[in-house]
């Protein structure tokens, strides 16, 4: 019986292709599907929006370590232009003026040595000298 099924498999003729190595087409590159498009869109529109209120908060004299938490303190839309990002820093740094830089450049705890002296013109000083004082 397997003598008979491998004559018949030798008796059928071998099917050659038309043309030598039909080139295959090649896949086509996946193409992200438009809600993946679009929520990259936003996100880096989000990103443009959060980089472009940092820029501006340093402008406005927000210390550095404390610019994170006033972006998130900030309402600004997504899109925002410069004057809305702009008024929406004013207001948390007048909310909160203690996230503006100068604020804490003030000296903390102990001194050492005294405050510097008043500067006193020459004539000043060479009448203190002699014992003088001026009367103007």
């Amino acid at each position: 019986m397997e003598d008979e099924e491998i004559k018949k498999e030798e008796a059928k003729p071998e099917e050659k292709p038309d043309k030598p190595e039909q080139a295959k087409p090649e896949p086509e590159p996946e193409q992200p599907n438009n809600s993946e498009l679009d929520s990259l869109k936003a996100e880096l529109s989000r990103i443009r929006t959060e980089k472009a209120a940092a820029l501006e908060a340093v402008k406005m004299g927000v210390d550095s370590r404390q610019i994170d938490y006033v972006l998130k303190l900030a309402e600004f839309p997504e899109n925002a232009d410069a004057k809305a990002i702009t008024s929406a820093i004013q207001k948390v740094l007048d909310d909160v003026p203690a996230f503006k830089a100068e604020n804490s450049a003030k000296a903390k705890g102990f001194q050492i040595g005294a405050d510097a002296p008043k500067q006193i013109s020459e004539a000043d000083a060479i009448a203190k000298a002699f014992g003088n004082t001026r009367k103007d």
